[in-house]
């Protein structure tokens, strides 16, 4: 059952994350960790590529099975113009992404920024193929696709005193069609709220109270994710509808014994 949010008027004061590039030099000099960024930071970087995305497939696959850095690492992606690296030993997934919707073929990698002598090896091994763009942040509808940028930048706003985002819901929004921040930041206002709702409960219009119960159910087979090297049970749930047609949201999540809400899972759900 798809929530219906209050529609409270809010300001949202920064509608993306910055995104952060590095020029690589011919000898990779400066494709280097940034000490001035937390290793589990989201990087983006941009390339244009001669390659077609079956060979960029055949070579990302040679080099997890056959480089050394990648002994712990494995490849996934169903179709060749999207990969993803994994490892137990990486700050997080590497994202490959081929298109060739416009006139040229765009090559992007998404990745951690304690990962980059790894992506070092997989620009290494596309070599000349490859020709570095700058990154820059853009508006609007250009942004990278997925919500994880978005995550992101609630796990460093001033939100965090009350929502807790888990590095799994960063990772699995990498791949997720919807793309309607400002329903997914509206949703998190609302979570937020929820021990203020409860005490202003009759005071509350009927869209709220109904939108409060539905946060409150316990689902029978929550999710389950770690937190603080302990196992945590998302009994809860929230699904947002985007504006326009399209898949919707859905966030698990549930209330820590400190109060704070701790966001460990998202995953679309059907139309």
């Amino acid at each position: 059952m798809v929530l219906s949010l209050p529609r409270d008027t809010y300001v949202v004061t920064r509608s993306r994350p910055y995104l952060r590039y590095s020029i690589l030099h011919t000898q990779y000099s400066h494709f280097m960790n940034n000490p001035t960024l937390p290793p589990t930071k989201l990087v983006l970087r941009t390339f244009t590529t001669d390659l077609p995305a079956a060979e960029v497939k055949r070579k990302l696959q040679e080099l997890v099975e056959k480089s050394t850095h990648f002994n712990t690492s494995f490849l996934n992606g169903e179709w060749d113009e999207d990969s993803r690296i994994g490892g137990f030993e990486q700050h997080g997934d590497i994202i490959i992404r081929h298109s060739s919707e416009r006139a040229r073929r765009e090559l992007t990698i998404e990745h951690r920024d304690g990962d980059q002598p790894l992506v070092v090896e997989i620009v290494t091994a596309l070599g000349k193929a490859l020709t570095r763009r700058p990154t820059l942040p853009v508006p609007g509808m250009n942004r990278p696709k997925g919500m994880a940028y978005f995550f992101e930048m609630i796990q460093g706003n001033p939100l965090k005193s009350k929502i807790l985002i888990s590095d799994a819901v960063v990772e699995a929004a990498h791949d997720l069609r919807f793309e309607d921040y400002r329903m997914a930041r509206r949703a998190l206002d609302f979570l937020a709220k929820l021990r203020e709702i409860k005490r202003t409960y009759l005071t509350q219009d009927k869209e709220t109270q109904i939108a409060y119960h539905m946060a409150q159910v316990n689902h029978p087979d929550p999710k389950v994710c770690l937190h603080e090297g302990q196992k945590v049970f998302l009994r809860n749930q929230i699904t947002i509808k985007p504006d326009i047609d399209g898949p919707h949201l859905t966030m698990h999540f549930t209330r820590l014994p400190k109060g704070k809400i701790l966001v460990g899972w998202a995953e679309e759900t059907p139309f």
